[in-house]
């Protein structure tokens, strides 16, 4: 048992890593998103008694109108911060406590100080500090354990599965590891026939075809497609190197075909290559289950759709830092969330219907398209 752990003992670090990640960004832009507040000390000479709705509207409108304008503060967050408790101002000895729920001010300390000056003028602050707020890092370390605990749990069903099908993952054609000399030398001396080439180029096919058909996904424009289908399909039968090729070509042609307003990019194409190679890393001569095509959609929703994809879209249109981390946390990453079940689902069903017909072709070994299973 404990060979078998130290061999997976990737498996276990990469899933470590996720869950604490996972943890880090859900307590940083989920729940302290809508607790964390700055809590103000002002200190004035002199102020009106009467501070009311008017005012505070008048000295958030001054924030939205400063140079940098609207990316400090919205019309939209203006009508929040007047509801509920979202802003909250309290008399004091010296003048007044302000909080204000942070995420309302764009996360950013500088923007409750220009509120507060253009509500009191020649007002001093006295001390800023967040209330209701969560560390990350602390939040991240919990979830961080749980993954572990999920993970050594899986590891274990899976060793006790393996115990009874070793004639199944240990023989020649069905490698349990790509860390396998064998397994580098079949994937890049792949031999390609006249049947391989007709397979290829029709899944080819349909996969381009599945690119001009885009369904609204219900995050702004971006669109979901089938297309990932008969990618992936073409991985499981030819590996992770066919990957990189079919990802680089499919992209290319795909912006000439279907071009969508802005210039080619070179690092999309490089995100299609990696999806390829991920996907032949995970199909490719390997037992075929429900958790692997989970996984491995998992690493290309978060890795390369949602984090490498951010980075392309602020750099392609001139986004700040700011602005690409709400595009990622409140566009790519729901969406990509949102269909990571629904698409793993799809694509186990796909590649279970899909490994009869292999099987009796004798395209893929008859033992992966005999046991397909959930885990």
């Amino acid at each position: 048992m404990k060979k078998y752990l130290w061999q997976k003992k990737v498996v276990l670090l990469f899933s470590v890593l996720l869950f604490f990640v996972m943890g880090y960004f859900i307590c940083s832009y989920l729940i302290n998103n809508n607790t964390k507040k700055f809590l103000l000390n002002v200190s004035v000479e002199t102020y009106d008694e009467t501070i009311n709705d008017d005012n505070i509207r008048f000295a958030l409108e001054n924030v939205k109108n400063s140079k940098t304008g609207e990316r400090l503060i919205t019309d939209k967050n203006i009508s929040k911060l007047m509801k509920k408790n979202n802003l909250l101002i309290e008399k004091s000895e010296a003048g007044f406590i302000i909080s204000i729920k942070e995420k309302y001010l764009n996360y950013n300390e500088s923007r409750a100080k220009k509120f507060v000056n253009n509500l009191f003028p020649n007002s001093t602050i006295n001390n800023i500090k967040e209330i209701d707020y969560f560390n990350p890092y602390i939040f991240g370390s919990i979830f961080m354990a749980f993954g572990a605990v999920i993970a050594l749990l899986f590891l274990l069903i899976q060793f006790r599965i393996s115990k009874d099908d070793l004639d199944i993952i240990d023989n020649e054609n069905i490698f349990s590891s790509i860390f396998h000399k064998k397994y580098w030398i079949l994937a890049c001396n792949k031999n390609i026939k006249i049947k391989d080439l007709c397979i290829i180029a029709i899944l080819f096919a349909m996969m381009m075809l599945s690119k001009a058909i885009k369904l609204p996904s219900g995050f702004t424009s971006m669109g979901i497609t089938a297309t990932y289908l008969f990618f992936a399909t073409i991985c499981w039968l030819y590996g992770p190197i066919v990957g990189l090729i079919i990802g680089f070509f499919s992209d290319v042609l795909g912006f000439f075909l279907f071009p969508n307003g802005f210039g080619f990019y070179f690092p999309y194409t490089l995100n299609a290559m990696l999806s390829g190679f991920i996907y032949g890393i995970f199909f490719y001569k390997k037992r075929i289950t429900f958790s692997a095509i989970f996984f491995a959609r998992v690493l290309i929703n978060i890795l390369i759709n949602v984090i490498l994809g951010s980075i392309w879209w602020m750099n392609i249109n001139n986004l700040t830092i700011e602005q690409a981390k709400i595009y990622l946390l409140f566009t790519s990453l729901p969406k990509n969330l949102v269909y990571l079940f629904p698409q793993s689902v799809a694509l186990y069903i796909v590649f279970k219907a899909l490994g009869r017909v292999f099987m009796a072709s004798n395209i893929v070994d008859a033992k992966i398209c005999k046991n397909i299973s959930i885990i």
